[in-house]
């Protein structure tokens, strides 16, 4: 996708991702501006790779039928996200999730702000959540002003930050 404006998905079933990459797809991104995405605006499954520049995701909402996710981009399986410049702002659980032993995710110049819990998961909120043996190397990156953690680091996975700055997060 490129030059792309994605908003307002809403799946029959109360799902309504963005945009969606399966087991060995390939997923480009450039100045795509993505709103209002039901569940995920974003996600990467299975064996995808996703190359994203210029990527604003914002209002990603929980989905409608069990108040699950709402996250801005999601990597699960053994996705492999190489990400610059992209701006998540306003999304539920995290803005940036990954989860899985093969995930692998290199951002450069990320901006997560205002990652806000839906009504199920009131422990949520985190800026950038990597789990369950994620990797993540993030360089040049700003999260501010989310819920319950500027950057979640989980069960058996890794994140590397250089040049961060996390601030704001506001907690309880």
């Amino acid at each position: 996708l490129r030059d792309c404006y994605v908003g307002g998905t809403n799946g029959s079933n109360g799902d309504g991702a963005g945009v969606y990459c399966g087991a060995g797809g390939t997923l480009s991104l450039e100045r795509v501006r993505m709103r209002g995405a039901l569940g995920v605006g974003v996600v990467g499954t299975g064996t995808c790779v996703i190359d994203g520049r210029e990527v604003v995701i914002d209002g990603t909402q929980p989905k409608k039928l069990n108040g699950d996710l709402g996250m801005g981009l999601f990597a699960t399986g053994a996705a492999q996200l190489s990400l610059r410049q992209v701006r998540l702002h306003g999304n539920h659980v995290a803005g940036l999730g990954a989860s899985g032993n093969g995930v692998k995710a290199n951002v450069f110049g990320l901006w997560v702000q205002d990652s806000r819990p839906p009504p199920k998961q009131p422990d949520t909120g985190m800026g950038v959540l990597i789990n369950q043996g994620a990797q993540l190397v993030l360089s040049a990156a700003r999260i501010t002003g989310n819920r319950a953690a500027g950057v979640a680091v989980g069960s058996t996975a890794s994140a590397v930050l250089r040049g961060a700055l996390v601030d704001h997060t506001e907690g309880d």
